[in-house]
């Protein structure tokens, strides 16, 4: 890899998955580059900014991509076939990083599989076998991909939280935590005194997305009558939990919810009971809590029981979010309103029903 020309390293580095996959054949020496962790770490710099929506149809069992969605393009879709079976089960989408997606499918979730659309490559995850503590009934399970900086180890965490009739009568948890490199799950002991809480979007839980390194998850504390939300991390490389700071300005009794928009860790903060609007702020410069910006806000379309920021397009003029599991829209930064004329209904011939979908944005990889 050394004696290679750095020039050829940088022209291969720029050229798409799909032509790097076929120019393998060329030769051993081709080959051996291609796959060194050097030309994946360079191609993976050079692709960003360049993503693709990657969109979970549950109504009719598909998954579909987004052609090449630039900074200046809207998204147009193409039917992926993924590597497993998805008779009966729907992976369910845990989350992107560097290119890879971590699916849970099969029976209750419990498989895990890492993979690759670019590539096509995936990886199965030894199977961790859940014990319920008897009594329960509100058991919920988050699973999130993340990237240790710090150890070049892709990582899955798994939050387990148990309880009896009531959210918080008989309340347990459990974090587990999955390494790609030794192919092992440790348990973490850590103190975790929040519980998990079903979010605006009629999920099982609320989202989880990584951030510079960490897991990010709106909770409520265990003691907090008033059931204000706060944002606890968990460091992939200390694996220690932590809080991050919130928005001044999220009032009181908002819903909140985590996403994540240009690299940067975003909230979604939704009134209730009414959700009648929907306030998007972004962290511009992680940890700083002065650094928190209010991106958009959003209360002439109805009731808005979920919104999620995808991506920024048109150099960060227009900002795509999906809505209500159902569409997408985009709204307009600089004459800060919805885009009426760019409402955009993903389909591949099938009619699409409420809360059947979930996108998530990546990049071509070759990690």
């Amino acid at each position: 890899m050394s004696d290679e020309p750095p020039l050829l390293l940088e022209i291969l580095s720029r050229l798409p998955v799909k032509t790097l996959l076929r120019c393998r054949s060329v030769s051993k020496v081709w080959r051996e580059l291609i796959d060194s962790p050097d030309l994946v770490k360079v191609h993976l710099n050079q692709s960003k900014g360049t993503y693709k929506v990657l969109t979970f149809l549950r109504c009719c069992n598909s998954i579909i991509s987004s052609h090449s969605l630039s900074l200046n393009s809207r998204p147009t879709f193409v039917k992926v076939e993924p590597p497993f079976n998805l008779t009966g089960f729907l992976p369910r989408d845990l989350g992107s990083c560097n290119g890879l997606l971590c699916l849970s499918w099969g029976k209750f979730n419990q498989e895990l599989s890492l993979w690759n659309p670019s590539t096509k490559k995936h990886k199965l995850i030894p199977t961790m076998p859940i014990h319920y503590p008897p009594h329960t009934q509100n058991n919920r399970i988050v699973d999130t991909l993340g990237y240790d900086n710090a150890n070049d180890d892709y990582k899955v965490v798994r939050l387990l939280q148990f309880s009896g009739a009531s959210e918080r009568d008989s309340y347990d948890y459990k974090v587990i935590v999955y390494s790609l490199k030794l192919n092992v799950w440790q348990n973490v002991e850590q103190d975790f005194p929040y519980y998990l809480h079903r979010d605006c979007c009629y999920a099982p839980v609320s989202h989880s997305v990584c951030v510079g390194g960490a897991i990010h998850w709106s909770v409520i504390r265990k003691d907090d009558l008033d059931l204000n939300h706060v944002i606890v991390v968990f460091d992939l490389a200390s694996q220690r939990f932590r809080l991050v700071p919130q928005p001044d300005h999220t009032p009181k009794h908002t819903s909140i919810d985590v996403g994540t928009l240009g690299g940067c860790l975003c909230v979604i903060g939704s009134s209730v009971p009414e959700r009648e609007s929907v306030d998007i702020w972004v962290m511009k410069k992680y940890g700083v809590k002065e650094s928190w910006e209010k991106l958009l806000g959003l209360s002439e379309i109805g009731m808005l029981p979920c919104v999620r920021p995808l991506v920024s397009l048109k150099n960060g003029k227009e900002v795509l979010l999906e809505v209500d599991h159902e569409w997408f829209l985009l709204y307009d930064l600089e004459k800060n309103k919805v885009n009426e004329t760019a409402f955009h209904r993903p389909s591949i011939g099938n009619p699409l029903r409420l809360y059947n979908l979930s996108s998530y944005i990546y990049q071509e990889s070759l990690v």
